[in-house]
């Protein structure tokens, strides 16, 4: 495993947990990154649950000055009506794939001030219409732990 804190370490650990090992530099945010970068680069290839990724903003992010209750911590936002800004916000949906967002939307906001580090979207159902994500946009998203299920809504 290259250096920094391993999957096993950072899957035992909650968001709280993770941002104290950082409050207490036990690990440095960047290495939590990395650490979730591979862990998406291991196994989305199968599941299909990012659609984009933030991986040089998140490093940027993880590297300079970090406040709140989960400074440091990597986070997902669904593709679902949450605008992340310069980023895609198609909502699982062909009619909205060119959508790119102006601005944050408030709770994108709440996310960065509570220092959380934004790292990719997730798929979502189209227009959140569906209990399950599959969209003709972004194919189907499996259950990471049953690859024949569905991951839900």
């Amino acid at each position: 495993m290259p250096a920094g804190i391993s999957h096993e370490d950072y899957a035992a650990h909650d968001a709280l947990g993770l941002a104290r090992l950082v409050r207490e530099g036990e690990v440095a945010a960047v290495e939590l990154v990395e650490a979730a970068i591979r862990r998406a680069e291991a196994v989305n290839p199968a599941i299909n649950a990012i659609v984009e990724r933030f991986d040089e903003a998140a490093r940027r992010q993880a590297r300079g000055r970090l406040e709140g209750p989960f400074a440091g911590v990597p986070w997902a936002v669904k593709d679902l009506y949450h605008a992340v800004e310069g980023a895609r916000l198609s909502n699982g949906s062909r009619a909205w794939q060119d959508n790119i967002a102006a601005a944050d939307s408030e709770l994108v906001g709440r996310f960065r001030a509570a220092g959380l580090v934004l790292l990719f979207t997730s798929a979502s159902p189209e227009l959140g219409l569906s209990v399950t994500t599959e969209s003709a946009l972004h194919g189907a998203t499996r259950n990471p732990w049953n690859l024949e299920r569905s991951a839900g809504g």
